[in-house]
């Protein structure tokens, strides 16, 4: 009789003539157990060796006029074979996930199946990296093969499986109206447009020191105490979207603000007689080369 361990055997009494019977039960596993005076009776043997291991079975009746036989089987009981694992908890792509073995799979090997399409893992406890873009919540089904010693048959393989949870990260996006802000105009609008989720929250940076953290679909900033008539002026906007888990991503616009258009203007400071000296008097605005 041959199984994996933890193997659950019946032992059936189909002796005949039999007035008092014993069992004998001897291994490697240690000292030899003795059952008296049962007729069916039903065990489980285990293995944590590397080794197959023999069990030795004894069946000794007796009749009422004292004669005697017996009877011996041979168990052979392959290593124990459990697969488990435990990991690090669920979280936001990208997910990195640490995997410990539990397996008891004495000589045996492993591989790891990570559900995600790439290639198996041989590594008793490996870190993996869940490199998830979709935009909604995904499952990963993660599976441990724990691969009995293979100089053994038969093979008692065990598979475990525990579902990996990676959430989302948020894809922020936002427009700029105008996109080129010209003096004097000084106030640039905001429209928040990622795909609206009501639990989401959402975080503005103006670029010039200045946030705003109410969350609103569209807002508008007054850069009035930062540009210059004279001088263009770039600032970096960035929209930072966190959803219910914590994931959190961003996305940055340059907003340009030019200044403003010159206004060309000049006069004469006297008229007169030729020859006639003149003086021009320059009085345009918003121009630094004449």
């Amino acid at each position: 009789y041959l199984g994996c361990g933890p193997l659950p055997v019946q032992f059936v009494n189909n002796a005949e003539l039999a007035d008092s019977m014993m069992w004998v039960i001897s291994s490697l596993a240690g000292s030899d157990t003795l059952y008296t005076e049962a007729a069916n009776w039903d065990t489980t043997f285990s293995n944590p060796y590397a080794q197959q291991l023999n069990v030795r079975v004894e069946q000794h009746v007796w009749s009422s006029h004292g004669c005697y036989n017996s009877l011996v089987r041979n168990i052979l009981v392959n290593p124990d074979v459990k697969s488990e694992f435990s990991m690090t908890p669920n979280g936001c792509a990208p997910l990195t996930v640490k995997f410990t073995n539990l397996s008891t799979n004495p000589g045996g090997a492993y591989q790891w199946n990570f559900g995600d399409g790439t290639p198996a893992s041989a590594i008793a406890n490996p870190t993996h990296i869940f490199n998830y873009t979709g935009a909604t919540d995904t499952t990963f089904n993660v599976t441990l093969l724990a691969i009995s010693n293979p100089a053994l048959t038969p093979a008692c393989n065990q598979t475990f499986t525990m579902p990996v949870r990676v959430y989302a990260l948020p894809r922020p996006e936002f427009t700029i109206n105008p996109e080129i802000l010209q003096l004097p105009e000084k106030v640039a609008v905001f429209s928040n447009t990622t795909p609206y989720r009501p639990n989401w929250k959402y975080t503005w940076f103006y670029g010039d020191g200045f946030t705003d953290t109410t969350g609103a679909l569209t807002t508008s900033h007054d850069y009035g105490a930062l540009v210059s008539e004279l001088s263009n002026t770039s600032v970096t906007v960035k929209l930072v979207a966190t959803n219910s888990q914590g994931c959190s991503d961003s996305v940055s616009h340059i907003l340009v603000i030019k200044p403003v258009k010159p206004i060309v203007d000049f006069e004469p400071d006297t008229s007169g007689c030729a020859p006639l000296k003149v003086t021009f008097r320059n009085n345009s605005k918003y121009g630094n080369i004449f």
